[in-house]
């Protein structure tokens, strides 16, 4: 078997299941006092009003446990983009979306798709983070 035949079938192979991708509801600035701590109400509000970018939240299937992350990424766009997969330190965290906004839409406007995972426990999702367990699982298959 040659290695783009090899390639091809691990891709295809480990391919994981999406059950569900959303649009993100974003908070107006005052609503959380936390995104302060990475943005201006400015940048926020004119990241938030930005109508050439999605931002989704995406639930897939990652070794059996629906698991969250976040895409932002162009609404249009011709041909292939890199695509960055932001990975967070550990513990558990709920609603990251309003906080990595500003960060994630500077990295999309230098041409990137970024695809953020929320380990398993996070964001209310089934499981538990085990600190470099099974929720190493959940950024292998984002």
């Amino acid at each position: 078997m040659n290695s783009r035949l090899l390639f091809f079938c691990a891709v295809i192979c480990s391919a994981q299941e999406i059950v569900e991708r959303k649009p993100v509801e974003l908070p107006e600035f005052a609503a959380n006092r936390e995104i302060a701590r990475y943005a201006t109400a400015a940048e926020y509000d004119e990241a938030r009003a930005d109508a050439a970018f999605r931002y989704e939240r995406v639930l897939y299937r990652s070794s059996g446990t629906v698991v969250s992350g976040y895409l932002y990424a162009p609404k249009s766009q011709s041909g292939k983009l890199p695509v960055i997969v932001f990975s967070r330190g550990s513990l558990v965290v709920n609603n990251q979306a309003p906080l990595m906004l500003t960060m994630l839409r500077r990295l999309a406007r230098e041409g990137f798709l970024i695809f953020a995972p929320m380990y398993r426990g996070s964001d209310g999702m089934e499981g538990r983070d085990e600190l470099g367990g099974a929720d190493l699982d959940d950024l292998k298959n984002a």
